[in-house]
């Protein structure tokens, strides 16, 4: 156990992405003190990883989003992992604002992985459906998800009675046919849904898809490839794509961080300028040093931190 003291908000986040990008993270207790700054218990395992949670998280992926002949995998990134523990260090920080007294935090590989399922889960609590492959299609909305074009693919997202009429008339199918006229109805024949809308999108291409899906209000977007998306303007305006100086390589361009923050007035406060990641054992020293004083001892007995 490795107990920490963060000095800011922000350095509990790097913490955290720090020590689970280097495998030690799997269970996080963040106690917010009256008296002290937020500490943080970092409990290890000896093998660095829940192998078990893993194997289930790369189970759900293949239950859930397998799709079954003709669609392409849909694989999920590791969303909720380092989220819990950042919100749930929030959490304490907040409890100790209100109230004077701190809040032990947990979270773990498993809980973050149980947690992700959303929709999913309360679908098998609540309603006891065991959800099956669904592949790229939302389960209990249609038309909602991804559909052929000529040359390409689209997401669609037709989330209700009036945009469903306006989608099909303008796309030639009869809204109030019988098989399609309701949500409940679509997804019961969801098949056929998606057969007659891939037939009606295979004249367009993406793009010109797209102006039309925009022009009646249907929320759609284009699937794109990585290099694509970094290239995409919306995500270059968002700095969603920023360039530092590698003492290495030179001027490398990296993904930008998702968060933007504004003050009074809303006035951009969002740090535009970033370093480069460390090479390798570039700030192990001083990493080492810090959790060694942390304990005023190698932790447990433990002389890892001083190699």
């Amino acid at each position: 156990m490795v107990h920490l003291l963060p000095s800011n908000l922000a350095n509990i986040e790097m913490t955290l992405k720090t020590l689970f990008l280097a495998g030690l993270l799997l269970t996080l207790e963040a106690c917010a003190t009256p008296a002290d700054q937020p500490v943080m218990r970092i409990l290890m395992p000896p093998a660095g990883f829940d192998a078990t949670a893993l194997s289930s998280e790369l189970a759900r992926v293949a239950a859930l989003s397998a799709e079954q002949r003709r669609r392409e995998l849909t694989t999920l990134e590791n969303e909720r992992r380092l989220d819990d523990g950042a919100y749930g260090a929030l959490a304490a920080l907040l409890e100790r604002e209100r109230t004077g007294r701190g809040q032990v935090v947990r979270t773990s590989l498993l809980a973050a992985i149980v947690g992700v399922h959303a929709f999913q889960g309360t679908r098998t609590t609540v309603a006891g459906e065991v959800p099956k492959a669904q592949g790229n299609h939302h389960p209990s909305i249609a038309p909602y998800g991804l559909f052929n074009c000529r040359g390409g693919k689209v997401q669609i997202s037709v989330g209700s009675q009036k945009l469903w009429a306006t989608f099909a008339t303008a796309f030639g199918i009869d809204p109030e046919c019988a098989d399609f006229a309701t949500n409940a109805d679509r997804v019961n024949n969801r098949r056929a849904l998606i057969e007659r809308i891939e037939d009606s999108f295979s004249a367009y291409e993406a793009e010109s898809l797209l102006e039309r899906l925009n022009d009646l209000g249907i929320p759609a977007g284009k699937v794109r490839t990585l290099d694509e998306v970094f290239e995409w303007e919306q995500v270059r305006s968002q700095g969603l794509l920023i360039d530092v100086d590698h003492p290495v390589l030179g001027k490398i361009s990296l993904p930008g961080p998702p968060l933007r923050f504004f003050g009074q007035g809303e006035v951009e406060t969002t740090q535009l300028q970033h370093s480069a990641p460390p090479l390798l054992d570039g700030e192990g020293a001083a990493i080492r040093r810090w959790l060694a004083e942390s304990e005023g001892s190698a932790p447990d007995g433990d002389d890892r931190w001083a190699r």
